[in-house]
């Protein structure tokens, strides 16, 4: 039975910051992002947004008719969690209307949480064994705020929701042939609702480690030359330069990296060009590896039956490797999507306006009684949300509940 993602929808924000400005702004040269990092902007939330809003405007642009009544299992991909009980999955079952014979859940292993979810409720689809079920996966997540720290370049928020059936028009994932390997390590992590901490470095050679385990995992039961045929490869991409550090460590795992030039030469065929949404969104977590796996879809083309690889990591840390073919529809649901259009009509900020933004964020994690600020961005607010239905935070009340509301 194949299973896979059926249709997929992304949350890109509608306001921005130009990586050039940070980047003037802490005294580095204005293209240190773009060529060292290949980052280029990232995703600010305005006050009233968080990763519920992100998770149901993402869920929205990947449901289809009959999907609601359909859909049997709701997994939400986060370690930006808005509730230490509650999962945020129970919103999305409220506010995209799915019907309640329904399971939900949340689940948490870092960036890995959204490539570990895909797995599970891909192999509940196939052991139900029937065709006509369904199951909304949504990865939503934001960074806290590093202002001035290194790391700053790469922080962000984003969301991407898949539904999954036995009938996948955008992706099938092969659930027999995959290589996964964990470990326990401290390398990047969020002990508090406020703080995420770690070592920058450590996580870096994790993320390798990971990859290599899965790899040799992998390659007990793959010959090495199924991913020399692989027609793209999506891996997780907390920034754009990781992905060629994994790549040059993959092409040497598998025995295929020639020359750093060779090694060069085959990233920006089969990678480099997936990467253009990761580099306009920023660190999006779990969302990472579908932002990356949408844009490689609509930058290389593939063609329906061609063969992706996917590296799923996270810190702490696990990483799987696995492998799915492209489906007949991929190409038109990705440009349905409208993305270019989406990311270009977002607002760019100022630093100043940024970090007055993201200051308040911390300052409201784990408040009562608090109300978003509308007039924060001024104008914002009533030009891209006022009348338009968008799901917004209105309060949060004295005993903790959170109010949405459509704008």
């Amino acid at each position: 039975m194949v299973v896979g993602i059926d249709s997929i929808g992304l949350y890109t924000g509608t306001l921005a910051l130009p990586l050039d400005r940070l980047a003037l702004a802490r005294g580095r040269p204005a293209e240190y992002p773009a060529t060292q990092l290949l980052t280029i902007e990232r995703t600010v939330l305005p006050p009233w947004e968080d990763p519920v809003t992100m998770a149901v405007a993402a869920a929205q642009a990947a449901l289809r008719p009959g999907d609601r009544e359909a859909i049997e299992l709701i997994i939400v991909a986060t370690e930006s969690a808005v509730d230490h009980g509650k999962a945020m999955a129970t919103y999305v079952h409220e506010l995209c209307g799915i019907q309640p014979r329904c399971r939900c859940l949340e689940v948490k292993q870092a960036c890995y949480g959204g490539g570990g979810a895909l797995m599970l409720a891909a192999h509940w689809l196939r052991s139900l064994g029937r065709p006509g079920a369904r199951a909304l996966l949504v990865c939503t997540d934001q960074s806290r705020f590093h202002p001035g720290r290194p790391w700053e370049y790469i922080t962000g928020a984003g969301a991407a929701a898949m539904v999954l059936s036995a009938e996948p028009e955008l992706f099938s994932v092969d659930l027999d042939t995959r290589g996964y390997w964990s470990t326990n390590v401290h390398d990047t992590f969020r002990p508090s609702a406020t703080e995420e901490v770690g070592n920058a470095e450590d996580s870096v050679l994790c993320y390798l480690d990971a990859l290599e385990g899965a790899l040799d995992n992998l390659l007990t039961e793959v010959d090495p030359a199924a991913l020399a045929s692989l027609a793209g490869i999506v891996y997780h991409t907390p920034f754009g330069a990781m992905t060629r550090l994994a790549h040059r460590t993959l092409l040497r795992r598998a025995g295929m990296a020639a020359s750093a030039r060779a090694s060069r030469v085959d990233f920006e065929r089969r990678v480099r060009p997936g990467l253009r949404l990761n580099a306009r969104m920023g660190g999006s977590y779990t969302a990472a590896i579908f932002i990356a796996l949408a844009g490689t879809i609509a930058a290389l083309a593939p063609s329906p039956g061609a063969e992706l690889g996917v590296f799923a990591y996270g810190s702490g840390s696990t990483g799987e490797f696995f492998r799915g073919r492209v489906g007949q529809s991929a190409a038109l649901r990705v440009a349905d999507l409208d993305l270019d259009r989406l990311l270009d009509r977002r607002r760019r900020l100022t630093v100043p306006e940024y970090e007055a933004i993201e200051l308040g964020r911390a300052q409201s994690v784990e408040r009562r009684g608090w109300r978003p600020d509308r007039s924060a961005i001024p104008g914002h607010f009533e030009s891209a949300y006022l009348g338009r239905g968008r799901l917004v935070l209105d309060h949060v009340d004295g005993g903790w509940v959170r109010h949405y509301v459509r704008s």
